[in-house]
């Protein structure tokens, strides 16, 4: 797992987004000085977790090296070590970089069998740093067939990377693509034939975005274009 960037880019995006936005953050310790706010489970690839974010004073990099410090006491092995997922998926300027860490980071654990996600954000208005941690088995990642995803379009055979989240207000699930210039004829045909109807809503450069719907069941499509592979990422609102 040290070696999947693009695969601990999207899931950790995606699981900070969800549980930040949806109070839905997974239970672990921090340094004492951490208040918990809020507590409600996640369910990640059909594995239900429970969840938790908290918030402290500290500075964001005086929270890092504290939470880093005793989660090596504890046995857990950062698996990032030197890279930041935050600041690989806003890719800021060499002279932004420095503000960007002050900002948001975003690390992952391993401990054996179990894998833990730290989430920092800095919010300078209060003074706060908002800490959120997933913890989870690495069992949830084992999904071989993309058909056992419990989200309303399944992912393709071909798909790779795939994993389904959920919260109590948002299910969203995403995977990846070898590329191809047939991307999007590809995606209609899935969809199509798992009785969805849909449209165009938007489309750039590097990347399409639709509207799909099923009978009461309606989702908001990504196509994504990288360098490397074709991204699929969906999003089911009411």
């Amino acid at each position: 797992m040290k070696d999947q960037k693009w695969f601990w880019l999207t899931f950790g995006t995606w699981c900070f987004i969800t549980t930040v936005g949806a109070w839905a953050l997974i239970s672990s310790p921090f340094h004492l000085d951490s208040k918990v706010i809020s507590e409600y489970p996640l369910q990640f690839n059909g594995t239900v977790e429970k969840n938790r974010i908290s918030v402290c004073a500290s500075e964001l990099d005086q929270s890092v090296v504290a939470i880093r410090q005793e989660w090596q006491k504890e046995g857990w092995t950062c698996t990032t070590r030197n890279f930041d997922l935050f600041s690989l998926l806003m890719n800021p300027s060499p002279a932004d970089r420095s503000l960007a860490d002050k900002l948001a980071r975003l690390l992952v654990f391993q401990n054996g069998a179990n894998v833990r996600l730290l989430g920092l954000l800095r919010n300078y208005e209060d003074g706060q740093t908002y800490q959120w941690t997933a913890e989870m088995s690495q069992k949830a990642f084992e999904i071989k067939d993309p058909s056992q995803l419990d989200f309303p379009l399944k992912p393709p055979v071909n798909a790779l990377n795939f994993f389904f989240i959920k919260s109590k207000k948002l299910e969203c699930c995403t995977w990846s693509l070898p590329l191809s210039p047939d991307i999007e004829n590809q995606f209609t045909t899935g969809y199509v034939s798992q009785g969805f109807s849909g449209r165009l809503w938007s489309r750039k450069s590097d990347e399409s975005v639709y509207i799909l719907k099923k009978g009461s069941t309606r989702l908001l499509g990504v196509i994504k274009r990288e360098s490397q592979n074709n991204k699929i990422s969906l999003v089911k609102f009411d």
